[in-house]
């Protein structure tokens, strides 16, 4: 679809099974003009290439929030964000996870919404891995890692890489909306442990090749390790070298790319948190999903911070 018009998602779960449904285009001419204008097409649509689908030949969504003007006309934006989610078959929670993000800034809610829509674009693709995602398996058809088929560090991986870095459609198609689009900043959301994952440490040859991008390095990882620890006191900041993660997606989307990308690993399979209020004697729900959010809208909000910063000192 090339107009910016809603596509309503419906979230399907069936003996760990979920789907996307696009409904009819008719639903969203009758949307609220008070709704964010959103437009879901693919990598197939996107790059005209019909061999960006998956191995089962599954088209992967791409939901799009384009900065606009006063007028809510699409406009060229400052700052571009790009969240993924379901890389993994089996962490449907990281899929859901997205998706709720996409309902909450179609509904202007949430603090990612904060962010000025005059200056930022975001891109969600809530499945990145949809033949994973149907057989509920952590690998694709092929039985390929695919976060360890970037070419970062490509082949040090205990899992299987693929037969070489980029030889799965879906890290090519991510490989073309990242080429395609100079992204401030990436998240690709995973599960299930205390982790965030920051990029590899540069090596010497890097530094001496590209200070500039070292220093943005230094300036990021700093930023992770603050919101880190202000985020969740039982989580650890890593970085994917350091797991021994060769072809990560966060490795790639930094040193290759230029974008400030981690790793967010959700902490369970579980959505809702039940504790236990010893004044009240009762138990008390607590939805992770929004502290998730938050440090996701943290971390852009460092990106757009480090990205200025740069822009002025290259000026200089």
């Amino acid at each position: 679809m090339k107009a910016y018009l809603l596509t309503r998602l419906i979230l399907a779960v069936n003996a760990g099974y979920l789907a996307i449904y696009v409904s009819a285009p008719a639903f969203l001419e009758a949307a609220p003009v008070k709704k964010r204008k959103a437009e879901i097409t693919s990598v197939r649509e996107i790059s005209k290439d019909k061999s960006l689908v998956t191995n089962m030949k599954k088209d992967i969504k791409v939901v799009r929030f384009p900065a606009v003007d006063s007028k809510n006309k699409p406009v060229k934006a400052k700052y571009h964000f790009y969240i993924q989610g379901g890389l993994h078959g089996n962490e449907i929670l990281t899929s859901k996870f997205v998706l709720w993000l996409v309902k909450r800034l179609r509904k202007h809610q949430g603090p990612l919404s904060r962010l000025d829509k005059k200056l930022v674009a975001i891109d969600l693709v809530p499945v990145a891995n949809p033949d994973g995602i149907a057989d509920n398996t952590r690998t694709n058809k092929k039985k390929v890692n695919l976060n360890r088929n970037f070419s970062h560090l490509w082949g040090l991986s205990k899992e299987y890489p693929g037969t070489h870095s980029f030889s799965e459609p879906e890290t090519r198609s991510t490989r073309y909306l990242f080429e395609n689009n100079k992204y401030t900043a990436s998240v690709d959301v995973h599960g299930y442990i205390n982790w965030i994952v920051a990029p590899t440490k540069p090596t010497l040859i890097q530094v001496e090749n590209n200070k500039d991008l070292a220093n943005r390095y230094n300036s990021w990882l700093t930023a992770l390790k603050k919101q880190t620890k202000k985020f969740d006191p039982s989580y650890e900041l890593k970085t994917a070298g350091g797991l021994g993660d060769g072809g990560a997606f966060e490795d790639w989307a930094f040193w290759n790319q230029g974008s400030l990308a981690f790793c967010l690993e959700m902490a369970t399979a579980f959505r809702y948190q039940h504790n236990f209020n010893k004044a009240t004697k009762k138990s008390v729900r607590k939805d992770v999903f929004i502290k998730y959010e938050k440090f996701i809208y943290d971390m852009f909000r460092h990106a757009i911070k480090i990205t200025d910063d740069s822009k002025l000192i290259a000026n200089n």
